[in-house]
């Protein structure tokens, strides 16, 4: 019982420190005090999650936390992988604006090549961008 309690009051303190840090979105506020308030649920009342697995066709209340978490899980990669690949491409388009705008061209006095760039004499080289990839960054 004393685990129950201690385990339920830092779980109560996670809860409302994420409270707080999602205060702008109530969506996110929603999802935080859903996830942490059915964690509480479960954690108080330990038969409960036993009854729920029972009634799904799992043995254990334990084993219904562990898939709905694996579940969760996998929601949760496959969510950061969405936004990683998002934030690349923007990043992608921007980097792809700024050398369209702003050339750095080789000059033909400096030398180009691997020797040249381990004695620091090498000069930038051009953007590879061509006028259809500068379309598409604007679209």
């Amino acid at each position: 019982m004393k685990f129950q309690a201690l385990f339920a009051a830092v779980t109560a303190l996670i809860m409302f420190y994420f409270l707080i840090l999602t205060r702008r979105s109530a969506l996110r506020r929603l999802f935080a005090l859903f996830i942490f308030g059915t964690g509480l649920v479960f954690i108080l009342y330990p038969g409960l999650a036993m009854r729920i697995a029972h009634v799904v066709g799992i043995g254990r209340g334990a084993d219904l936390v562990f898939y709905v978490s694996i579940l969760f899980l996998c929601f949760l990669s496959f969510n950061f992988y969405i936004r990683f690949q998002t934030v690349d491409d923007r990043l992608t388009r921007i980097v792809r604006l700024i050398a369209l705008q702003h050339p750095v061209l080789e000059d033909a006095n400096v030398p180009v090549g691997r020797a040249a760039r381990r004695a620091g004499r090498a000069a930038p080289r051009a953007a590879a961008a061509t006028p259809d990839e500068a379309e598409s960054i604007h679209s």
